[in-house]
C-alpha cells in the first residue's frame, strides 16, 4: 500500500512540475510569436517587453510592444503600444485554434514620416501586402485566431514632413477621439487567421482610422500617400479594414458619447454656434429697429 501512496504522490509532482513548464513555456512562446509574427509582418524589427499568462484568470497582458522604423527614418519608432490585455479561451491554446473572445490594446503612438519622396507608412503598407490571402496561401504556417472583439484606445499620430533644403521640419501631433473596433477578425476565413495576419490587420486599422478621422489635418502629401497605399493593400486574411471603416460607421465607436449624448467638443461648438446666432439676431433685430425709427422719423418730417 505504501507505494501506491507514493506512487501517486510522484505523480502528483511530476503533474505541478509539468504545469509549471507548461506555464512559462506558454509565456515564451507567446512572447515569441507575437514578436515574430510582427516582424515579419511590417518587415521591421519589433521588439515586447513582456507577455504574461493567467491560466486561471484565462488573460494575456502584454507591456510595451515597439515596432521599428524603416531603414533610413528619423522617428523612434514605426508604431508603439503601452500595453494590451487579451482574453484567451485557456483550452483552445494547445489546439491549432485560439479562440480570444477579446483584445483590448490602449496607448498606440503612430509616427507618419515623410522625406525626400519616401515615406515609412509606404514601406510598412509593401510589407504588408504579403499577409493579402487566406491563410492557407500563406508561406508561414501555424496556429490560427479567431478574435471575437478587438477594440484600440488611445491612438496619437505624429506626423513628419522634412523638408528637402533642410529647413525645419513641419511637425504635429493629433489624438483620435475614438476607439477603433474591429469583430470577428479571422471568421470570414477557414479556421481563422495567422498571428502575423492579425498584426497586420491592427496596424491597418490604425493607419485607416488615422487617416478617416484626421486627414483633414494631416499634410496633403501625406495623406494622400496614405490613401493611395492603404486602397492598395485590400484585404488581409479576409479583412477588409477600408470598407469596415468607410464613413467612420463601421469599427470606429466614440467613447465620450453615450447614445443621444455631445461629446464635450460637440457641446462646446453647439454653445459657440448659439452665441453667433444669438449675437447675429441681436444685432439684425437692433439694426431692423434702427432703420423702422429713422423710417418714423422720415415720415414724420414729411408731415411736418
Amino acid at each position: 500500500m505504501k507505494w501506491l501512496f507514493t506512487g501517486i504522490a510522484v505523480l502528483l509532482a511530476l503533474v505541478i512540475v509539468a504545469a509549471a513548464v507548461l506555464y512559462f513555456s506558454l509565456d515564451t512562446l507567446t512572447r515569441r510569436g507575437i514578436v515574430n509574427g510582427t516582424t515579419y509582418a511590417t518587415g521591421t524589427t519589433t521588439t515586447l517587453d513582456s507577455a504574461g499568462l493567467s491560466l486561471t484568470g484565462g488573460e494575456l497582458t502584454l507591456d510595451t510592444l515597439v515596432i521599428g522604423n524603416p531603414d533610413g527614418f528619423n522617428s523612434p519608432h514605426f508604431m508603439r503600444l503601452d500595453e494590451g490585455e487579451v482574453a484567451v479561451t485557456i483550452s483552445s491554446l494547445l489546439g491549432d485554434q485560439v479562440e480570444v473572445p477579446r483584445l483590448h490594446l490602449t496607448g498606440v503612438d503612430v509616427n507618419l514620416e515623410r522625406r525626400e519622396g519616401q515615406s515609412n507608412y509606404d514601406v510598412i503598407l509593401e510589407n504588408l501586402e504579403k499577409l493579402q490571402g487566406p491563410p492557407e496561401e500563406q508561406p508561414r504556417d501555424g496556429k490560427k485566431y479567431i478574435i471575437r472583439e478587438i477594440v484600440i484606445s488611445d491612438v496619437r499620430v505624429m506626423a513628419a514632413l522634412l523638408s528637402l533644403d533642410g529647413g525645419e521640419p513641419r511637425e504635429m501631433s493629433i489624438r483620435l477621439r475614438n476607439d477603433i473596433r474591429l469583430t470577428d477578425v479571422g471568421s470570414e476565413t477557414e479556421g481563422g487567421v495567422l498571428l502575423e495576419q492579425v498584426s497586420g490587420i491592427i496596424v491597418n486599422a490604425v493607419l485607416e482610422a488615422a487617416l478617416e478621422e484626421a486627414g483633414d489635418r494631416l499634410p496633403g502629401v501625406i495623406a494622400d500617400g496614405l490613401r493611395s497605399e492603404l486602397d492598395d493593400l485590400g484585404e488581409i486574411g479576409g479583412v477588409d479594414v477600408g470598407t469596415v471603416l468607410e464613413g467612420l460607421g463601421g469599427i470606429l465607436g466614440n467613447t465620450d458619447n453615450d447614445e443621444g449624448q455631445t461629446s464635450e467638443e460637440d457641446a462646446t461648438r453647439d454653445a459657440e454656434d448659439a452665441v453667433r446666432q444669438g449675437v447675429e439676431e441681436g444685432l439684425g433685430g437692433l439694426l431692423n429697429r434702427n432703420r423702422q425709427r429713422e423710417n418714423d422719423d422720415a415720415d414724420g418730417d414729411g408731415r411736418e
